[in-house]
């Protein structure tokens, strides 16, 4: 992801916005009340850039989207729950942005040893194949789900376990707008 959005930025003026997981909740439930409001929250700081219009690109890195995979295997969050937060933020988004001003794109890979050979050690599933192929279903499930009409499922990989080129899969990003 950051080497995608580091490419788009050479050519394009982008603001990035970073989400992360809620800090010392003490139950699932308080930890998606606190995500949705964040959520909620940068819908509502997307729009206003968005109307400023001084952005080519204004880039989610870890959106709503990722509470469905991290907030249900990682925090025991409700995924009725999670499903119904981000519909409502999907709502706020398109109901406030041009459909073709507004893109989903999820990044994946065509085998899931692919991710484990090339784990970071930052990552959740930290290499582990099952939690690695249950995360890229959930993001197959979550994609699908979205409200989101423009949106990309782009593999980062050959199928032969090679990257495939940052450039290629930027321009398969520019051709969502």
């Amino acid at each position: 992801k950051d080497t995608l959005i580091r490419t788009i930025a050479l050519t394009k003026k982008v603001i990035v916005k970073h989400c992360s997981k809620p800090a010392g909740c003490s139950s699932p439930e308080e930890s998606l009340r606190l995500q949705k409001e964040s959520f909620m929250d940068l819908a509502d700081t997307i729009i206003d850039l968005y109307k400023e219009n001084d952005y080519d690109y204004i880039i989610m890195n870890r959106f709503h989207y990722g509470e469905m995979i991290y907030g249900q295997m990682y925090r025991n969050e409700n995924p009725d729950d999670i499903r119904e937060m981000i519909r409502e933020v999907d709502k706020r988004l398109t109901s406030n942005v041009r459909q073709e001003d507004i893109g989903l794109v999820v990044l994946t890979a065509t085998d899931p040893s692919f991710f484990s050979k090339n784990e970071d050690g930052l990552s959740l599933s930290n290499g582990k194949q099952d939690l690695i192929k249950k995360e890229m279903a959930t993001f197959w499930d979550v994609f699908h789900m979205s409200l989101i009409p423009n949106k990309a499922l782009i593999y980062v990989d050959d199928g032969k376990g090679n990257w495939n080129d940052p450039v290629t899969i930027c321009t398969k990003v520019a051709r969502l707008f």
